[in-house]
């Protein structure tokens, strides 16, 4: 059986509802940290459907939701 790791991503996303830290995303959906880099590049900068924005909290964070909450 093969899990689609970009649909668990995408669902936590969406059922976080507000602005997602990457990192967290990695934490609490247990996908491989590469898997993450490679929608984040792939999916969420280059799709309407998500917003990204990067914020400064004593080191840089990767932040996402979906685009319109």
């Amino acid at each position: 059986m093969r899990l689609d790791y970009w649909k668990v991503i995408e669902e936590y996303v969406r059922n976080r509802g507000d602005w997602v830290d990457f990192d967290d995303i990695i934490k609490e959906t247990g996908v491989p940290r590469w898997i993450v880099e490679q929608w984040f590049k792939k999916v969420a900068l280059n799709n309407e459907k998500f917003e990204v924005k990067m914020v400064f909290f004593g080191n840089w964070k990767r932040m996402v939701r979906l685009n319109g909450r």
